[in-house]
């Protein structure tokens, strides 16, 4: 369905000097904008008056580029209501006595083209596997028109001997041509389910058709909790990018959170972490609720661990007003181990994997890290007897969301490259974002960053780059068996 975009801008002018002569040009100064959809929720045509609340262009995060227009931008009117612009819209009323629907999907079937004469298509037949290949080359390659139009009218040839390439044929329809657009209705009916990595792409901000968009929803209906959990995060993010509230991809998070608690306490956090973002608090808020209404057995657990949160967030604040690390660290201890403290920081489960429960923290293996930021290492006792501390890692002041993406990316990796018989030993830490530039990271243990390595080196100083020879030799050196002699499977994994 389409979508109206609105925007407001000033023109500047702005005053330069060229060859000795006083000259002037405009300058574009963008100052708000706001989205609406032409059809409403209930899929009745706007009509009458509505009033729609503002964005800034600086406010918003998912804006990259300078175009006055914000298409890719949220639909929904800014909850800043008290300090936004307001813009007043009215929509005519066609002069229908009843409300205009947008058609119903059986209308749009029969509506859609046919497919084509024979001799078109038989020729086309012929250069299939031409096209095919053309079309299974680099992602970012630009077809030409005559491709997009081939394609497009073999589309039942793709969608029996090559339905993972829909997101390809769907780039190539002309959503402004009525005939096309209802024809995509038809297509979907019958095309196979597609594999997870297909689906996901389908959910991108390019493909805003509500049809297109359900039917990449139930082909992830299927997918494991493991796969569902390696790629939450990119799931999330494409709620953005729904026309409405209510859709099919909000209702699939949630039914899977409410079936498995993992799912809703990682779908809670990825929620919860973008809500200071205008352009989607309404949205990932109602989701919130819903799933904090549906799950009532988790709510305890999370409040547990937000309260924790914020006490630590309290300590870290508080020794930030200390310059020297060694007062700092001292001052954190000292607060952690007053009563308050102590019950709050105790019986929770561990943001980062709520499989581990903390059972009180431990005071004085707690310190302040000596960086910008002075994040906090905290470590608690686990509830399990048999297993090892719980060692956390507090940063305030970072965004941990990019941080998360990287490792989400070598997880994905991994596994590519084990099922293909390659494994490289890779261990990703856990790494969570929970409130704006708020988060926590896992403690690797026995462990050793690249800067502690180049430190070994004899002329390692702080302007030395990064020494390919030193990490060569400390990986050789780990890799040595009894003995001294050298584990060439081990070392060969490691480089």
């Amino acid at each position: 369905m389409a979508r109206l975009c609105f925007g407001i801008y000033e023109i500047i002018k702005v005053k330069s000097k060229k060859r000795g002569k006083d000259s002037s040009k405009d300058s574009i100064n963008k100052l708000a904008w706001a989205n609406t959809m032409i059809f409403d929720y209930k899929e009745q045509l706007r009509t009458d008056g509505m009033t729609l609340f503002m964005s800034t262009h600086v406010a918003d995060e998912t804006q990259g580029d300078d175009q006055l227009l914000h298409p890719l931008g949220t639909v929904l009117s800014s909850p800043n209501t008290d300090s936004c612009a307001k813009l007043q819209v009215r929509f005519s009323d066609y002069e229908c006595q009843y409300p205009v629907l947008f058609p119903k999907k059986d209308v749009v079937r029969e509506f859609a083209e046919s497919p084509g004469t024979r001799d078109v298509m038989a020729r086309l037949g012929r250069d299939f596997e031409k096209l095919r290949a053309t079309v299974e080359r680099d992602p970012m390659y630009e077809m030409h028109e005559q491709d997009k139009k081939n394609m497009w009218a073999l589309r039942n040839h793709f969608r029996r001997e090559a339905p993972e390439l829909l997101p390809r044929l769907l780039s190539c329809v002309e959503w402004g041509d009525r005939a096309e657009a209802a024809s995509v209705e038809l297509i979907l009916v019958e095309w196979p389910a597609l594999p997870l990595e297909s689906a996901l792409e389908l959910l991108d901000y390019a493909y805003a058709d509500v049809a297109v968009r359900s039917f990449a929803v139930k082909c992830l209906e299927k997918i494991s909790d493991e796969d569902l959990l390696l790629y939450l995060l990119q799931l999330v993010q494409a709620l953005k990018h729904e026309s409405y509230l209510m859709c099919d991809l909000s209702v699939f998070l949630l039914q899977r959170a409410f079936k498995n608690m993992i799912i809703g306490h990682y779908l809670f956090w990825h929620l919860r972490s973008e809500m200071h973002m205008p352009s989607v608090s309404v949205r990932f808020g109602l989701m919130l609720e819903a799933y904090c209404r549906g799950c009532q057995d988790h709510i305890n657990s999370l409040m547990r661990q937000i309260t924790c949160l914020d006490k630590l967030k309290w300590a870290s604040q508080h020794i930030r007003k200390k310059k020297e690390i060694s007062k700092a660290r001292s001052a954190l201890q000292q607060h952690l181990q007053e009563q308050h403290c102590v019950e709050t920081l105790s019986d929770f489960a561990s943001p980062l994997n709520p499989s581990f429960v903390c059972k009180r923290i431990k005071p004085e293996r707690c310190r302040v890290m000596d960086s910008k930021m002075r994040p906090l290492m905290v470590d608690f006792e686990n509830v399990d007897a048999n297993g090892s501390d719980i060692r956390i890692i507090l940063k305030i002041g970072d965004d941990l969301r990019q941080d998360m993406f990287t490792l989400q990316m070598l997880r994905i990796m991994d596994r590519l490259w084990k099922s293909h018989g390659y494994d490289f030993r890779l261990s990703p830490y856990n790494c969570i974002s929970m409130e704006n530039e708020v988060g926590m990271i896992e403690v690797v243990e026995d462990a050793e960053t690249v800067a502690n390595i180049q430190k070994q080196s004899a002329i390692f100083n702080a302007a030395s780059p990064i020494s390919r020879t030193t990490l060569l030799q400390w990986l050789k050196k780990q890799t040595e068996e009894e003995g001294g002699k050298q584990n060439e499977a081990a070392f060969n994994k490691a480089v």
